[in-house]
């Protein structure tokens, strides 16, 4: 999957690809990652970077924590996150991510109706491009 995104050039399966597996993550991030919280940048290098903050599951956003914490118990609330990308013209990606609440005024389906509530501090991943595909080069950490 991942390798198919970077050849075809297509940012948003890399996303789908990193957020279900850690290797991907670990395979497309830069040597050291910004990680920037509360103001104060921290460089932690790839081997150590296991703060990914976003997951997927059937095709929702999910905050990594709470899925991995619902795969230990399927009794746990999952946290939901909404996403906002962003490409610059030098073919830079912001992921701007959020954990929300829906108001459950579904349009039938697996709709799970609008964003209710916005809960917790927005984050951000910045992706650079590096050889044909992306890195992750900082993450400004939320609290999903």
């Amino acid at each position: 999957m991942a390798a198919d995104a970077c050849s075809n050039q297509e940012f948003s399966s890399l996303l789908q690809a990193m957020a279900i597996s850690d290797a991907v993550v670990a395979r497309h991030s830069a040597h050291s990652v910004s990680v920037i919280v509360d103001g104060v940048k921290t460089l932690v290098p790839r081997e150590g970077y296991r703060d990914f903050p976003i997951g997927m599951l059937d095709y929702y956003w999910i905050s990594r924590a709470s899925m991995q914490a619902w795969e230990a118990n399927p009794d746990t609330e999952l946290v939901h996150l909404k996403l906002e990308r962003n490409q610059s013209q030098s073919n830079q990606w912001r992921i701007d991510y959020v954990a929300v609440r829906y108001d459950g005024n579904s349009s039938g389906g697996d709709d799970l109706g609008d964003v209710g509530e916005t809960i917790g501090t927005p984050g951000y991943l910045l992706f650079e491009p590096i050889a044909g595909c992306w890195e992750l080069v900082e993450h400004g950490a939320g609290a999903p």
